[in-house]
């Protein structure tokens, strides 16, 4: 079964919205997954260098309890994803790290490189915005690291990832983790493991018909 799967590398429920996913996946073990993960730009006029995260936040949502309550509510359903917001130091910029998932899905090692890139943000701290740290992550994934290094000096493939963001606009989708099944059946949001199950089991009917 075809997965196509359109997040950011900075959005905390996608991190949730991939574990979830995995769970999904393990619920039918009689299925056959090609997962395919695209590139969605959450804040697509972000400095290449990024920005403080505090005062990103405090900009994007305010100095009140509003961030407070979206980070409770977040952790509520974080399962064993050890979030720590404390360490992260910068806003950072995802088009590259979206290369990085690309990159990988040519090495077909594109499930662990998402993995490791939301493991070295969220519970680390780490910038992926920096091309020292992607390809750090890159080794860490399994992947050639001295050639993606290579491959992030051409700074022409940033384009491809931002057009693939706008493609993905402009197909409604305006927020994420966005699933689509099998061309078929689509599903927003980090949802219960069984709800993805359920759209799994939806899009195997419909292709049976």
């Amino acid at each position: 079964m075809r997965v196509d799967v359109v997040i950011d590398t900075v959005c905390p429920w996608c991190y949730v919205g991939k574990r979830r996913l995995d769970e999904a996946m393990a619920l039918r073990p009689e299925q056959q997954f090609e997962v395919t993960y695209h590139p969605f730009l959450l804040v697509p006029d972000m400095p290449r260098e990024g920005r403080n995260r505090q005062e990103f936040y405090e900009e994007r949502f305010g100095k009140n309890n509003r961030m407070k309550e979206m980070t409770a509510a977040l952790m509520a359903q974080a399962g064993d994803i050890h979030f720590q917001f404390d360490a992260i130091e910068r806003a950072p910029n995802t088009v590259d790290s979206h290369r990085l998932v690309r990159w990988a899905h040519g090495e077909r090692k594109q499930m662990q490189t998402v993995e490791a890139l939301f493991h070295a943000f969220f519970s680390q701290g780490k910038d992926i915005g920096k091309p020292e740290v992607l390809v750090e992550i890159a080794e860490t994934a399994g992947l050639d690291a001295p050639a993606f290094a290579t491959y992030l000096e051409n700074d022409g493939t940033r384009d491809d990832i931002k057009q693939l963001a706008i493609r993905a606009a402009g197909m409604g989708i305006s927020g994420v983790p966005f699933y689509i099944f099998n061309n078929q059946i689509a599903l927003s949001g980090a949802q219960a493991a069984e709800t993805i199950a359920s759209a799994i089991d939806k899009a195997a009917e419909a292709q049976a018909a």
